[in-house]
């Protein structure tokens, strides 16, 4: 993959114009200079494919405990941004956004992910549906979620970019999160150490 790069945003969920527009802007500024242009579009799932690879698991932290909810695989995503074409620009690297809950393709243990990333098809996606305070009330609840839509798009790309380890650093986008606290509580931007790195890879690409 060469950098500097066309980045391309399917969004698999209905989204306001404020989260599409912030969520560029806070891309842009993460990776300054590392896309020529972000571009945004919907691609729907086809509904028999929810059906055919969802998979029944108890949420019992969130639900009440008989009641399930269907689980989705990532690959069934990345199938789906692959067939996303653009005529005419190349999008080398994509992420997309859903609402609907993941479990990990190549760990299936890992259920209800916040995000995930496909290093070697330079693909990512981030779930909403963990990213939400299920029974909580929350001041300005809308406002929350987008700013945690935000850091784990930001941190996904970010392991497309600067490889597969997290960041040690607990104040960084790149700092891995265990709950919605450590979401919270950590940055939308890059610490330094992180920097350091995307300068390194400015340096080989020459830009």
């Amino acid at each position: 993959m060469l950098f500097p790069c066309n980045l391309g945003i399917n969004m698999f969920l209905n989204s306001s114009e404020t989260l599409t527009q912030n969520l560029i802007e806070n891309i842009n500024l993460a990776f300054d200079s590392f896309f020529y242009n972000i571009f945004l579009s919907n691609w729907s799932l086809d509904s028999k494919d929810l059906i055919t690879f969802g998979r029944e698991e108890f949420k019992q932290n969130s639900i009440p405990f008989k009641e399930t909810v269907l689980v989705y695989p990532t690959d069934l995503f990345y199938k789906s941004l692959n067939k996303i074409q653009n005529i005419r620009y190349l999008l080398p690297l994509k992420l997309g956004i859903t609402h609907l809950p993941l479990y990990s393709s190549t760990h299936s243990n890992l259920i209800f992910l916040y995000g995930e990333a496909h290093i070697s098809q330079k693909l990512a996606l981030v779930s909403t549906y963990n990213l939400q305070d299920f029974g909580t009330i929350l001041h300005s609840k809308h406002d929350i979620l987008e700013k945690r839509i935000i850091k784990e798009s930001i941190h996904e790309i970010g392991h497309i970019i600067l490889g597969v380890d997290h960041c040690i650093d607990t104040n960084c986008v790149m700092n891995y999160s265990r709950n919605l606290e450590k979401v919270d509580d950590k940055s939308i931007f890059l610490c330094n150490s992180c920097i350091e790195k995307l300068e390194e890879i400015r340096e080989n690409y020459n830009f």
